[in-house]
């Protein structure tokens, strides 16, 4: 049983440690979960890296002293969040918990959504707008995507690229192209 068990849940107990048999160059050690079950101990990196006198082992926190404090201890904190969400809904199932259930609910990401560009969101709007008879609309839409990709170079923009200083710029581009200099 190890001597600082966080949690107790159907014979599952977890723990984080400063990994003192890895230590780095610059006299950090990495901090990590370990669990301990009757079918076996698992241990995952939880990429934070600490000095030793940035954490209290006892009390199984990160401490103020720490220079990246803020980033470490939101990475932390949420990673403890996600330990005690996953085991508390699986005590409330009445179920056994596995270790690679924790890690893996730590460890889950998303799926990167589908990319998708302006030119093909704008021309799905647009053949919507045409179907619904809103042939104006779709043609201002038309012209202000034509606008920006043809400003930008870039048929394949995609939304993330589109920043309020690009927008800007070609509007004043645009203005003085319609109206002259005298309208910037």
């Amino acid at each position: 049983m190890p001597p600082y068990t966080n949690h107790n849940s159907m014979s599952v107990h977890y723990k984080f440690v400063l990994d003192k048999r890895r230590k780095r160059s610059d006299c950090i050690y990495p901090l990590k979960l370990r669990i301990y079950s009757e079918s076996g101990n698992k241990e995952k990196g939880l990429n934070i890296y600490l000095l030793e006198r940035d954490w209290d082992d006892l009390g199984q926190r990160i401490l103020p002293t720490d220079p990246n404090f803020k980033t470490n201890n939101y990475k932390f904190t949420l990673t403890k969040n996600k330990i005690e969400r996953k085991v508390l809904l699986t005590e409330e199932e009445d179920e056994e918990i596995a270790p690679e259930a924790i890690i893996s609910s730590i460890t889950k990401r998303q799926a990167p959504k589908s990319k998708i560009t302006v030119r093909s969101f704008s021309n799905n709007l647009i053949a919507d707008m045409v179907r619904a008879n809103k042939a104006g609309n779709s043609m201002a839409y038309k012209d202000a995507i034509n606008s920006i990709i043809k400003y930008t170079g870039n048929d394949r923009l995609m939304f993330e690229d589109i920043t309020y200083k690009l927008l800007h710029s070609e509007h004043c581009i645009h203005k003085e192209r319609c109206f002259g200099s005298k309208h910037k």
